[in-house]
């Protein structure tokens, strides 16, 4: 084979090796065109051990990913994972007011499956009251980061969102955002 021929070729071959994910990426956004719906179906797509570990280093996800997470686990799985967030949240802050530390065990202590299924309104009330304790103590933020999103915000970290995911997530909103902004002629 010449080399020219054979340049050829390898040119060939490397374009259809990158043609090929481009259109699976392009399927996955147009097949699920809403990204809540997406992570959705790929966290219940996982497997129980695939839950676990994401679990265990849940606060290395996106929030959207840590919500379907937690909605996939079973409610003992989501009480362990809460207990074992705030309870580190602690042990990661030796500065920690007191009162604080203590607000944020006491939450921990109280979590178990029965809150994930079906909390009563005694236990509901309870923990709203230290929580909004609690958010008098470490303020909003802190708060927020503590009890409502299972870490930090989102573009604060390297995440462990799957990059086909994370690909697919951007080619869905590159195309949404167009047929939204009045770009597109989407029917005429």
């Amino acid at each position: 084979m010449r080399p020219s021929t054979r340049r050829i070729v390898f040119l060939s071959l490397l374009v259809l090796l990158l043609t090929i994910p481009a259109e699976l990426l392009l399927l996955r956004a147009i097949a699920e065109p809403d990204q809540n719906a997406a992570v959705r179906t790929w966290a219940a797509s996982r497997s129980e051990t695939a839950l676990q570990a994401a679990a265990a280093n849940i606060q290395s996800y996106p929030v959207l990913y840590r919500r379907e997470i937690m909605r996939a686990l079973e409610p003992g799985d989501r009480a362990r994972v809460w207990r074992s967030h705030l309870l580190s949240y602690v042990q990661s802050k030796p500065s920690l007011d007191t009162n604080a530390a203590a607000l944020i065990t006491t939450v921990a202590g109280m979590l178990g499956p029965d809150m994930f299924v079906q909390a009563t309104d005694e236990q509901q009330a309870s923990i709203e009251a230290i929580a909004e304790q609690i958010q008098a103590l470490l303020g909003p933020a802190e708060a927020r980061y503590l009890l409502e999103r299972l870490g930090p915000e989102d573009g604060t970290f390297a995440s462990f969102e799957p990059m086909s995911m994370y690909l697919s997530n951007k080619v869905r909103s590159m195309f949404v955002g167009l047929a939204q902004g009045n770009v597109c002629d989407c029917s005429p």
